[in-house]
């Protein structure tokens, strides 16, 4: 598996990972007492919908041009395995709770970086 493959395969498995933390920033922002609310529930917003795209572009890119399959296979305290599967060829890769949690910070710094401005505040807030 070359390089690229392992960075698709990395980024399938961790953004469902910054999907989860976005949403629960927003649980935490809707019940804290902030005054820039407003803002940073759009800017929130505006980043899981950014995260499902990348999500979607990113599973269609490993199932059509890599034509490959990841699952988990073992989770334990400290270490999570998956394995991925070819029509040729599979194997297993092996996280660390720490490299998982790099990963997704990693992520959602670049999604946070390139987000635009929230032009329309909602109005429900």
């Amino acid at each position: 598996m070359n390089n690229e493959t392992e960075k698709t395969i990395q980024r399938f498995i961790c953004i469902p990972y910054a999907i989860k933390v976005t949403r629960l920033d927003i649980i935490e922002f809707q019940t804290q007492p902030f005054k820039l609310k407003r803002f940073h529930l759009a800017r929130l917003d505006l980043a899981i919908e950014s995260l499902q795209a990348m999500f979607n572009a990113v599973r269609e890119e490993l199932y059509s041009k890599h034509r490959l399959n990841v699952t988990v296979v073992r989770r334990e305290a400290d270490y999570t395995t998956f394995k991925w599967m070819s029509r040729h060829q599979s194997g297993e890769i092996t996280y660390t709770s720490a490299e998982l949690k790099q990963i997704t910070t990693d992520i959602l710094m670049d999604v946070f970086m390139n987000l635009p401005v929230p032009q329309k505040l909602p109005a429900w807030i």
